[in-house]
């Protein structure tokens, strides 16, 4: 389980509780696991995620970027 931090109003999250969780749709249906994040390196805000889509036990799966904006944590 992961362990948040809380400064004031804001929650943070390290990259390596994000990596490898699993994405769902409003559906509550698994469509991929997050690989990486991309961060814009002037403002230091994730952008976007990389889904790993498909496949079987990480073999034949599809990276997809998905903007981060598109998430709800």
């Amino acid at each position: 389980m992961a362990t948040h931090t809380t400064t004031g109003a804001a929650t943070l999250l390290t990259v390596s509780e994000i990596k490898g969780s699993t994405v769902r749709n409003r559906q509550r249906e698994e469509i991929g696991d997050i690989d990486e994040l991309l961060i814009e390196p002037d403002s230091g805000r994730v952008r976007f995620a990389i889904l790993s889509v498909g496949g079987f036990l990480g073999l034949g799966s599809t990276r997809v970027a998905v903007p981060w904006s598109a998430f709800e944590i």
